[in-house]
């Protein structure tokens, strides 16, 4: 592994054990459901199984600031290396990996009422799914009255409000739905994309930081690909999305932040 590597994956390793040692406090407010489930599995991990996997979890998110080190044969690598990731990958690739209330994503809960019940799912399905896959998750749902989705006009208002309390950026309306903010924050450059027209996920976005004094520009994060979840957020409904979008505006800020603390620890690296 490169310096530069190494240094990256030094800090996001106390990142996500500081985060994991406190309960996840800033993941758990992830209205995503890939993020539900991750959270889910750790919980049920051991002590040394969650520490292998914190260990894996850093190298990946590490790929994130470094493209050029990524691709599918370092994916393919890491797993070979840290066994704890590739268990934890493994179940997306059967049947029974999401569904139920708690990890389908409430565009379709909403669209076929069918997969709020375990009958509508097949037999494989049932199988193998998690014995949580029904009980939503109440904090971010608090029963199926309150399954009424966010829209994107909503969630649109909400962020721009949120962003422009943040850090009054110039605001771009581009193609497919997808806004761009621009602007500053502290000594940073930032550009926060951000899209509300996905077919699933109700809004996804990408952060980038930039500044003369950095060693790693950082392009195109997002905080839930530290956990190896980028599909976007997906379990917004009108009753969470206010406290949803101001926590986004947090996320953001956050992002800043670690580019700054992966920055201060990788100067003079290579």
């Amino acid at each position: 592994m490169s310096g530069l590597k190494s240094a990256i994956t030094a800090v996001l390793r106390t990142e996500l054990a500081e985060e994991a040692g406190r309960g996840f406090p800033r993941l758990k407010r992830v209205p995503c459901t890939d993020i539900i489930w991750f959270l889910d599995w750790f919980a049920a991990l051991d002590a040394g199984e969650q520490e292998a996997l914190l260990d894996a979890m850093a190298r990946w998110g590490a790929m994130g600031f470094l493209p050029k080190e990524s691709g599918p044969q370092a994916v393919a690598e890491l797993e070979r290396q840290h066994p704890a990731f590739a268990r934890f990958r493994a179940p997306r690739h059967r049947m029974g990996y999401k569904g139920g209330t708690r990890y389908t994503e409430v565009k379709m809960l909403s669209m076929d009422p069918g997969m709020k019940e375990s009958g509508h799912y097949h037999e494989d399905y049932r199988k193998n799914c998690s014995p949580l896959a029904f009980q939503p998750r109440v904090d971010l749902l608090p029963d199926l009255s309150h399954l009424k989705t966010a829209k994107a006009p909503l969630l649109r208002k909400l962020v721009n409000a949120a962003l422009t309390k943040l850090f009054a950026p110039e605001i771009q309306k581009r193609p497919g739905g997808e806004v761009h903010y621009i602007g500053s924050l502290g000594a940073s450059m930032l550009k926060v994309s951000v899209g509300f027209g996905s077919m699933l996920s109700q809004l996804h976005y990408h952060v980038t930081v930039t500044s003369r004094e950095y060693t790693i520009q950082c392009v195109g994060l997002s905080y839930e690909q530290l956990w190896d979840a980028n599909l976007g957020w997906d379990y917004l409904t009108e009753e969470n999305a206010g406290r949803s979008i101001d926590f986004f505006a947090e996320q953001v800020a956050y992002l800043v932040k670690l580019a700054d603390r992966v920055n201060g620890r990788t100067n003079g690296c290579s």
